[in-house]
């Protein structure tokens, strides 16, 4: 199932890699293609920042914010065991 899905995409032809910018003051590298742009950081492990478009004439955008997160476990009472759930 999974190839199946991962060969459904396709990989695209028009992107064009632009200069190293910043967006909010990290190091990104824009991916143009003609249908907008993705700002990935020009890190060792990237990440999506910002995605800017242009659908039926109208300009769009997502902006995407990483902020560390601090989990802690809940207690045993709040929990359910999942191999009696068959995972």
């Amino acid at each position: 199932v999974c190839d199946k899905f991962a060969s459904s995409f396709k990989v695209p032809k028009d992107v064009v890699k632009e200069d190293v910018t910043t967006v909010d003051g990290q190091r990104v590298v824009p991916l143009t293609d003609k249908k907008g742009t993705m700002d990935v950081t020009d890190t060792s492990s990237p990440r999506i920042l910002r995605v800017t478009g242009i659908t039926a004439g109208i300009s769009t955008g997502l902006v995407f914010t990483y902020s560390p997160v601090s989990l802690t476990a809940p207690p045993a009472g709040q929990t359910v065991d999942s191999t009696a759930l068959g995972f």
